[in-house]
């Protein structure tokens, strides 16, 4: 992957496990409305980012969270308040946590260590098999959408 932007925005999430598929239905939105940045949905393989980390500046990632706030609360954390933010509050919907996933990338790669990690999470009702998405979530995607345009450098 050729690096045309300073910004790598990359989606986690199953497009068939309900409304775990909410991180790509936003990156699907970005890459209509042109985004100036470059844009990737990684489904629920984190580790694939290694191969598209490209010398960004800043990485966001958009992925689908668990907690016990109401579904369509959105989230902005940086990784540097991760520890703060998510420890006990919020989960990410897969095996592997993104704390742990990017604790590995950066030690794997110095270039992604350098990089300026935000998350920015939706939290979920529903992670199950199917393809529709909880309503409040629909009515959310313009305003995440909005967000993470304003994060792009």
């Amino acid at each position: 992957m050729i690096c045309m932007y300073k910004t790598l925005i990359l989606s986690l999430g199953s497009s068939i496990m309900s409304d775990d598929a909410i991180g790509h239905v936003i990156t699907q939105n970005l890459i209509k409305k042109k985004v100036k940045a470059d844009i990737i949905q990684l489904d629920t393989d984190i580790f694939k980012l290694n191969l598209f980390f490209n010398n960004h500046k800043r990485i966001i990632i958009v992925d689908a969270i668990q907690s016990s706030e109401s579904p369509g609360t959105i989230h902005v954390i940086s990784y540097l308040d991760f520890e703060k933010e998510i420890n006990g509050k919020i989960r990410g919907s897969h095996f592997l946590n993104i704390k742990e996933g990017i604790e590995l990338l950066r030690l794997a790669n110095s270039k992604i260590a350098e990089a300026e990690i935000i998350l920015v999470g939706m939290v979920v009702k529903k992670v199950e098999l199917g393809t529709d998405l909880t309503p409040i979530l629909i009515k959310k995607i313009e305003e995440v959408c909005n967000i993470i345009i304003n994060l792009v450098i």
